[in-house]
């Protein structure tokens, strides 16, 4: 039978206590509600097409561009071929005014079609940007890119698989599994989540990390005083226990837990 303490640690017992049980006691499993979770999926099982299913619009996000002119250019690769018809996508560009082809990345906006703002870009580079777009933010989700070719279009699978199994973020990369580390043995999702997005070091091109907006307000929240920001995120998220899916073309579903 199963026995919720506190509401918050379960002990399981397999069996009937007999006299040999008192014996030989046994320790009780405890389970963590609060463990983070990493849980790759594939883009094209049954449960990444639940936004199909759904009505016209299901969902919001703001996608970051935290740089503008040329440099907020190689952010959107492959946005122009991605047109979901069930999301609503807001750009948000990242720029000061002395960005070299400022006017030329705001032309290619305005051309695409796209709902997009121009936020001032405040100093103190990634990790500024990231915290102010997360408090800009008007929509559901936040969408992170790292720049280049980008794998927009798990986005739709990403968010279904979010919502079936209660995730709050998500990894994206069209990389194959073996290729994004998948296979080590003592993984920490949190310290992985902070590495995608870029705050431990040079962001790997073709990576998008998708959040929930109040997720991303709490992981950036006055992210520029922290002496490491990817150990605060990653000790962020730690506290948080969240779901996070990874998602690549090839990956073979399963779960790996971390009782960081």
């Amino acid at each position: 039978s199963d026995t919720d303490v506190a509401g918050t640690i379960r002990v399981r017992s397999g069996h009937t206590h007999h006299m040999s049980d008192l014996d030989h006691p046994h320790l009780p499993e405890l389970e963590d509600p609060t463990v983070t979770r990493l849980m790759v999926r594939r883009h094209d099982d049954r449960a990444a097409g639940l936004l199909q299913h759904s009505g016209p619009i299901v969902t919001s996000l703001s996608m970051v561009v935290p740089a503008g002119g040329s440099a907020g250019e190689r952010y959107l690769e492959g946005l122009d071929a991605w047109n979901p018809d069930r999301i609503r996508v807001e750009v948000l560009v990242m720029e000061s005014p002395d960005d070299p082809a400022r006017s030329i990345l705001r032309d290619r906006l305005t051309r695409s079609g796209r709902s997009w703002r121009a936020l001032p870009r405040p100093p103190g580079g990634r990790v500024a940007a990231l915290a102010m777009s997360a408090q800009d933010a008007e929509h559901e989700f936040v969408l992170i890119g790292s720049g280049g070719p980008s794998p927009f279009a798990l986005v739709g699978p990403a968010l279904s698989h979010m919502w079936a199994e209660g995730g709050d973020a998500a990894l994206l990369d069209v990389r194959p599994e073996t290729a994004l580390g998948a296979e080590r043995s003592v993984p920490d999702p949190s310290a992985e989540l902070a590495t995608w997005l870029g705050l431990g070091g040079v962001p790997v091109p073709g990576r998008l990390v998708l959040l929930r907006r109040w997720v991303a307000r709490w992981l950036f929240n006055e992210l520029t005083r922290a002496i490491s920001p990817a150990d605060e995120v990653a000790d962020r998220a730690r506290l948080l226990g969240i779901g996070i899916v990874r998602m690549s073309l090839d990956a073979s579903p399963r779960v790996v837990t971390t009782l960081d």
